[in-house]
């Protein structure tokens, strides 16, 4: 396993602006240890209260930076520097004690194969990786100090989830015992309509044995993928319940099978989402993009914004708790999410609690929104952005998969990869970069056989705009070069690749290039994004 990249740093904000919360639901804010307050409460001091902003020497010639800016500053200094840093006053104390700042520290110097263990904060845990002994040294009481680059990450790892922003549910929830393959078909996944089945995962092993007691039990010592790097699944638990960080890490593992075999026996595939429709199950192993994980995280942890992979639909199952999923169609972004030229990055709020504060309200007509509970399916159809941040301990499964009213857009995003430049051929993942040629080909050999086979249930329109004769089998020789171009296609590579995986922040931030492939399938990691935040 390769080395981890760069920690994402600390970005320059934009102009500040007021928080945006329903004023009728009070939150619940624990007080910062070293007494920071947002900078808008500065406006409410009395007169001559001492605080650390008017200190002599608080941050000496430093005071002339933007926050920000002097947190990007310190990034790039190592421990040792940090702690020296710290001694020099008590502002400079708690800008040198941000949390981000010790994460990145930890992750970044943490061999590949090494376990991670959080100690209860990171500084904590960086320090006692050089001496075990050590404890958290306890804050030093001091004038309040007005920051709102030290005051928001601390407002978003620790404020109460509002329950305004689980209120709304517009996407229809349907038996799934009863809703036939074929209807499921015809309704939602040839259209694009996202639905969520209920009364099939509840059916599952998993459904009553995946509850945190007992995996702590079963596979408590097991080390799953966290970040990138391994972890304890009862150590990620503790960090799950403990952490305070503003877009905690996630357990985002494809080798779930393998680390615990029994896991991967304790669900089934859905009827409708069968390996048999799915026509990437039809690849040689080494072609097959990466497609299932098992997904754990803790409260106000979830997935950034951002466009499933490949072109592909996908399904995520919620075995444990709750999480609120928001999902725009694909033709309207959601507010506060800019995609990049090429469609391989985007601009976009640091953390998926400062993009519902500030923009939850803002979301169109189009957008659905649910609010996924135990033993509930959600269908994602392709080209959706999506998000889900979870409202408390959840685990769930997840896969994605190629059926065929689709084959037409995946070989084209496919096709595309090939000719792309090279900057963006990543955007096709989940593979290794030798195996994408054959990704293609492969696919496009499936496609030619495949697809002049009826399916066993009536043949679904082949998306959007299709005739009624379309529904009906069709085995005429060469119908797959309906969805098979001859010739390439005539827009620019980017313009098809746009439309492939398009994140935002950075959950996974910390994942080594071996890792990247199956955090890019779900929106965990992307290129670094441009990130901005929002004062209060």
């Amino acid at each position: 396993m390769a080395s981890p990249p760069p920690t994402r740093r600390l970005r320059p904000s934009p102009r500040p602006r007021g928080i945006h919360l329903d004023a009728s639901e009070p939150l619940s804010i624990r007080p910062h240890p070293y007494n920071v307050r947002p900078l808008g409460s500065l406006l409410l001091a009395a007169p001559g209260e001492p605080h650390l902003r008017a200190s002599a020497g608080a941050l000496g010639s430093l005071s002339s930076l933007h926050d920000e800016l002097l947190l990007r500053l310190l990034s790039h200094l190592d421990a040792a520097s940090l702690v020296a840093c710290g001694r020099a006053s008590r502002a400079m104390r708690a800008f040198c004690a941000a949390e981000e700042l010790w994460k990145a520290l930890v992750i970044d110097g943490t061999p590949p194969a090494a376990p991670l263990r959080f100690a209860g904060s990171w500084r904590l845990t960086y320090a006692r990786r050089v001496r075990a002994d050590v404890e958290e040294a306890s804050a030093i009481r001091a004038p309040p100090l007005y920051s709102d680059a030290l005051f928001a990450p601390w407002f978003c790892g620790t404020a109460a989830l509002p329950r305004a922003w689980s209120a709304r549910e517009n996407v229809p929830r349907l038996d799934g015992t009863t809703l036939s393959v074929a209807d499921f078909v015809r309704r939602f996944e040839s259209p694009g309509v996202p639905v969520v089945l209920t009364n099939l995962a509840t059916q599952w092993r998993a459904y009553t044995s995946w509850s945190e007691q007992s995996l702590r039990a079963r596979f408590g010592a097991t080390l799953f993928h966290v970040g990138g790097l391994p972890m304890a699944l009862s150590d990620f638990f503790d960090y799950a319940h403990s952490t305070t960080d503003e877009m905690p890490l996630y357990l985002f593992d494809k080798h779930f099978a393998a680390a615990a075999p029994p896991l991967a026996d304790e669900y089934a595939v859905p009827p409708h989402f069968a390996p048999r429709r799915d026509l990437f199950e039809l690849l040689p192993r080494h072609a097959r993009p990466d497609h299932r994980w098992l997904i754990v995280g803790g409260a106000r942890s979830g997935s950034s914004w951002h466009v499933d992979p490949n072109a592909t639909s996908a399904w995520n199952a919620c075995v444990v708790g709750a999480k609120k999923w928001v999902l725009c169609p694909p033709h309207a972004p959601p507010p506060g999410v800019t995609p990049s030229a090429d469609g391989g990055s985007v601009t976009c709020p640091v953390s998926l609690y400062e993009w519902f504060r500030v923009f939850h309200s803002s979301l169109g007509e189009g957008a659905r929104e649910v609010t996924l509970r135990a033993g509930e399916i959600l269908f994602v159809p392709r080209g959706w952005w999506h998000t889900a941040i979870n409202l408390e301990t959840t685990v769930a499964i997840t896969q994605n998969y190629a059926p065929r009213c689709t084959a037409k857009q995946v070989l084209g995003f496919l096709r595309a990869g090939l000719s792309a430049e090279e900057s963006e051929r990543g955007l096709v993942s989940g593979v290794p970069d030798e195996a994408r040629a054959d990704l293609f080909h492969e696919f496009e050999r499936i496609v030619r056989q495949t697809l002049e086979q009826p399916e066993e249930e009536e043949m679904p329109p082949l998306g959007q705009g299709a005739t009624p004769s379309d529904a009906a089998p069709r085995r005429h020789h060469g119908w797959w070069r309906e969805l098979v171009p001859t010739s390439a296609p005539s827009a620019p590579a980017a313009d098809l690749l746009r439309g492939g995986v398009r994140m935002c922040g950075d959950a996974f931030h910390s994942a080594p290039p071996s890792e990247a492939s199956d955090a890019h399938a779900a929106g965990e990691v992307a290129p670094p994004p441009t990130s901005f935040r929002f004062g209060f």
